[in-house]
């Protein structure tokens, strides 16, 4: 954590992270965490932390599970598409848009064909529903942020979440790491800036 503290800077979200566990205080074996921890909570010392790992087959009905609990606000940032999540997705957050939860999504523009009809129909669905979609021209880094402290991020494209092997996700409840997520995810955004982005920034 020392050798972490000194390297990052403050506005790195693992800088955030590391806080918010040290004032949990909460330490927990790295060796411990596979394979227990896939969809379900990490345990340390008798007592549940705020971190959870979740694969390709546990992702989508944990993610589910938060966008039906949202209150006020969801951001998510996927670098790629897919019709049959952007399907999925769109159920689940219809409910939430009537309610008033904002929903934005930022996707990745140049990692699809002008040309794709899959990618422009999940875009439909999606806005079908309610969501924002914004287009980034810069890589955008697959993540999800609810209600500014809810985190997910790792290496699965949250709507394109489907027969991905060997990726995984982390949620964390962290209003830090919320904050420097959102901060990293605007940072390649073109256009106009998302408000919980904005609010979380």
């Amino acid at each position: 954590l020392s050798y972490l503290r000194e390297q990052l800077s403050e506005c790195h979200v693992l800088h955030g992270i590391i806080q918010d566990v040290t004032r949990v205080g909460a330490v927990i074996n790295a060796l411990d965490m596979f394979p227990d921890a896939v969809g379900g909570p990490i345990v340390a010392h008798g007592e549940p932390c705020t971190a959870q790992r979740f694969d390709e087959e546990t992702f989508l009905a944990g993610i589910s599970a938060d966008i039906q609990e949202s209150e006020r606000s969801i951001v998510i940032a996927s670098s790629r598409i897919s019709e049959r999540a952007a399907h999925i997705v769109a159920t689940v957050a219809r409910p939430q848009v009537a309610r008033g939860v904002a929903i934005e999504l930022l996707i990745n523009a140049d990692s699809v064909n002008a040309e794709d009809e899959e990618y422009h129909q999940a875009v439909s669905v999606l806005e079908g529903a309610g969501i924002r979609v914004l287009r980034s021209s810069s890589f955008v880094f697959d993540s999800v942020v609810i209600d500014h402290h809810i985190v997910w991020t790792g290496n699965i494209p949250p709507l394109d979440c489907m027969a991905q092997p060997g990726l995984a996700m982390t949620r964390v409840v962290s209003s830090v790491g919320a904050s420097a997520i959102s901060r990293l995810t605007s940072l390649g955004e073109t256009g106009d800036r998302p408000a919980s982005l904005a609010a979380n920034a």
